[in-house]
């Protein structure tokens, strides 16, 4: 829920393009960490794509898809590298990007 009502509710410019995705990979992140779930990251997306709709953040048919796929990378990287996550700084970060990057992917095809 905090995913989607950040993005509904701040409305003021950046002037950066992705800031709300910033923000929303941010929380994923955070989710991710919190929990133990193997699968916290895609729960957490998939809970997002299903209050969108209520708080009017709904995008479209690709809502789902782009708060699911997400997350559902980042658990897939976070769990085929888990010596990595502890040792390196730069991992997850380097990880919530390359999960970014499935919106405009996802966009494209």
């Amino acid at each position: 829920m905090v995913m989607v009502l950040l993005e509904h509710a701040s409305r003021w410019s950046l002037q950066l393009p992705g800031h709300h995705g910033l923000e929303a990979m941010a929380l994923l992140v955070l989710g991710r960490l919190s929990c133990t779930n193997a699968w916290t990251a895609t729960i957490v997306g998939g809970s997002a794509a299903v209050a969108a709709p209520f708080a009017g953040a709904d995008h479209g048919m690709l809502t789902t898809l782009f708060y699911v796929l997400p997350g559902a990378v980042l658990d897939l990287g976070y769990r085929l590298w888990p010596r990595l996550v502890g040792r390196t700084l730069l991992f997850l970060p380097l990880l919530a990007a390359i999960a970014f990057t499935t919106k405009p992917v996802a966009r494209v095809l």
